[in-house]
């Protein structure tokens, strides 16, 4: 879960000039873990909707409503033909500049808050 995720990377050994966590957003983030992160300056990223399945549909194009996280996982490694792992060949194949831009630039994207967030983060390291 997200205070999990957290204390792991509080507690990962090395001197960082950076950390952060990105997460699945189905399960609220306990106060006392935003307060570590925060203490700790830990950027939190959360997936939308629900979990990186979710999101990752939604920045393919899936119009469809994503209630859950299981139903989430369930149309993405169907859709995929993936075993419950996203491979790096997936994103090999599938993520590439172009697609992020345009989520980027297109600001009614469902995913675009994410997406520049990221983008944000992996461009100031």
């Amino acid at each position: 879960g997200p205070k999990s995720a957290i204390l792991h990377a509080i507690n990962y050994y090395g001197d960082y000039d950076f950390k952060s966590v990105f997460i699945d957003s189905d399960l609220p983030i306990p106060p006392e873990a935003k307060r570590a992160a925060i203490n700790h300056r830990i950027d939190i990223f959360q997936s939308r909707p629900h979990c990186l399945e979710g999101l990752l549909l939604k920045m393919m194009g899936h119009n469809g409503e994503i209630m859950n996280t299981a139903l989430a996982k369930e149309l993405f490694y169907k859709k995929y033909d993936l075993a419950n792992v996203v491979t790096q060949q997936w994103y090999d194949e599938n993520i590439d500049v172009m697609l992020l831009d345009t989520i980027i630039n297109d600001n009614k994207h469902c995913c675009c808050d994410v997406i520049k967030k990221l983008h944000g983060f992996f461009a100031s390291v």
